[in-house]
């Protein structure tokens, strides 16, 4: 069986719970907003079988970490105000 997130194939399980949390760069709003609610119901999940299954302490510990990561769409290029002049 495939899985594709966002139309691409994902390399695997990890791969996809990581882009669970964190989404992908050219992700709709709404892409994103439907991803973000199954990534909640997921963590809470994770958070209850918690209480007697140590992997899926684990999991929830790493996709709490995951939730905190912020992507920037424009990683190295910075806004206009922010360039100095080459002159």
């Amino acid at each position: 069986m495939r899985t594709y997130i966002g139309g691409h194939e994902a390399a695997g399980e990890d791969e996809d719970f990581r882009a669970l949390f964190l989404g992908e760069r050219d992700e709709s709003p709404e892409q994103r907003s439907v991803r973000q609610a199954a990534a909640r119901d997921v963590f809470a999940d994770l958070l209850e079988e918690s209480a007697n299954d140590e992997i899926a302490m684990l999991n929830a510990t790493y996709a709490a970490q995951l939730s905190c990561v912020v992507i920037t769409p424009t990683v190295g290029v910075l806004p206009k105000d922010r360039l100095r002049d080459a002159a």
